[in-house]
């Protein structure tokens, strides 16, 4: 997961509105609700070259939305509530028709698509489009193409089979064709993406890594440009256990791994690398190989505990200084160890810190008990530099390459999140956030981050078929509850629901 910054790894959808930019519609105000897929609007692509010439063949993908009045959040494209999202391909004209749902959630009208355009000839395009404008235009450069074979630095053999390159900034196996010849033929790559690094997985066996290929300097639209052959080699071991605070046995424990070749910097020069392991009883993991020159940064989860954020101290001996270290301080979020060395890591202990727990409690409107309520908590680790996800939420650089075409699209669809943990890519720990009431209406959520002296504020989300959580006045347009939590302490809250279309929240530009 670099993360959808990237690191690319999967975001909770945080509703953050402002009372001024949305309206409430009342049922009795004579409005009728409108669900995300009551409409669907079509709307024109035009994909063209940077001289307005129409590029035939190229790859149009829905994958998210913006609504109008929350530009900064952006929604993952749900197949079930906002309609297909299948690859489309422009015309001779360079042209493709698309469709977008009215309303991303309940009223909150769309307002930008966002769309992921490919074509091998040219650079790939991630675009967050108007749909005010009637048509939406993308234009598209032409790149740099590069070609590059892997020896095995033990034999100083051509690897002709299971190599991939990755390249800085955003990159995908898909990017890159292997020939028969063990020749890797890329894409059209910008000339600001300036690094590479080359991947052997072999059938059986550690990950091989080259050292970072530095690419800069270059001119754009380089026909095709041979690179020398570069050597791969295992990464780095890497083995740690919990600190004795955690009892043992450890009960569903594991790290999350980014490894990455700067904190901070331009992405297009960063080069990163995903993974995850289970923590056994005894409290040990082990990562088999990680790409060295990196700096390695880990979160570490298990029932009623978080790893601590790294020291001043530890921040220093991986070089992380000023204000790349006064990003992994903060003390309302979740932040990683951080581990640098060239050589492999024997003994990684890490400092465990208790959590907290919620016990909530869903009434009806008539104010019986709640069964069948779904109850969630998005708590996030913030990878400094790389973005956040919920925690324990990780995936497997390794697992990710060697996925199909196919399923590459798939990745990141909620849809196919439990097929992806079936195939070893995704790893979560959403089972301890999402909970549904008993028939006595009541949920407990476990693991949450709580203040170790001060509180922490933790939004719950409440959904049921037929009943929603009432707009409250002092967090208008906001359907969710703020619960204080302290570590080792229980939370208690109540939340009694209101039935469906009383009020819809949000904001339609004919309002």
């Amino acid at each position: 997961m670099q993360a959808l910054s990237r690191s690319t790894m999967v975001v909770g959808i945080m509703i953050a509105l402002v009372a001024v930019c949305g309206v409430r519609l009342r049922a009795d105000d004579g409005e009728k609700p409108d669900s995300p897929t009551s409409e669907l609007i079509s709307i024109l692509v035009q994909v063209t070259t940077e001289d307005d010439e129409p590029i035939e063949g190229a790859i149009v993908r829905r994958h998210g939305l913006r609504t109008v009045v929350e530009r900064g959040t952006s929604y993952v494209w749900d197949p079930k509530s906002h309609g297909s999202h299948e690859d489309l391909l422009t015309d001779v004209d360079g042209n493709v028709e698309i469709t977008y749902p009215k309303y991303v959630k309940e009223r909150f009208e769309t307002g930008e698509v966002s769309l992921l355009v490919n074509h091998e000839n040219f650079i790939s395009v991630a675009q967050d489009s108007s749909v005010r404008k009637g048509v939406i235009r993308v234009k598209m450069e032409r790149g740099n193409r590069y070609f590059v074979r892997a020896l095995d630095a033990s034999t100083k053999e051509v690897i002709v089979q299971n190599v991939y390159c990755e390249l800085s900034g955003d990159a995908g196996s898909n990017e890159w064709k292997l020939l028969k010849d063990g020749t890797l033929r890329s894409h059209a790559v910008a000339a600001e993406r300036d690094f590479l690094r080359v991947v052997y997985l072999p059938a059986d066996g550690a990950a091989m890594f080259s050292s970072p290929v530095y690419l800069g300097n270059h001119v754009t639209s380089i026909v095709g440009r041979r690179l020398p052959d570069v050597l791969v080699k295992r990464g780095r071991q890497i083995h740690g256990r919990l600190d004795d605070t955690v009892p043992r046995p450890v009960k569903n424990g594991h790290v999350i791994l980014i490894a990455t070749s700067a904190i901070s910097g331009k992405d297009e020069s960063r080069l990163t690398w995903n993974d995850w392991t289970a923590i056994d009883a005894d409290g040990k993991f082990h990562f088999e190989s990680v790409p060295p020159e990196t700096i390695v940064m880990v979160v570490a989860v298990c029932d009623g505990y978080l790893s601590a954020a790294a020291t001043l101290d530890e921040l220093e001996a991986a070089g992380i200084r000023g204000e790349e270290a006064a990003a992994f301080t903060s003390q309302n979020r979740v932040v990683p160890m951080v581990k640098r060395s060239k050589s492999d890591v024997s003994d990684w202990t890490l400092p465990m810190l208790p959590t907290a727990s919620c016990r909530v409690t869903v009434l009806a409107p008539d104010g019986t008990p709640l069964p069948g309520a779904e109850v969630s908590a998005w708590p996030n680790q913030y990878f400094p530099g790389l973005g956040s996800s919920v925690i324990g939420d990780g995936y497997r650089s390794a697992k990710r390459h060697k996925l199909t075409e196919e399923q590459l699209k798939q990745l990141w669809s909620w849809t196919q999140q439990d097929e992806m943990k079936k195939l070893g890519v995704l790893m979560n720990f959403r089972q301890a956030y999402t909970q549904k009431t008993d028939k006595k209406g009541i949920a407990v959520l476990h693991t949450l981050p709580g203040g170790q002296a001060a509180a922490i504020q933790q939004r719950l989300l409440v959904d049921h078929p037929d009943y929603e959580v009432p707009d409250s006045p002092d967090q208008p347009l906001r359907r969710f509850v703020m619960v204080p939590l302290l570590a080792e302490e229980t939370a208690e809250v109540t939340v009694r629901m209101q039935p469906k279309g009383i009020e819809i929240s949000g904001h339609d530009a004919t309002n």
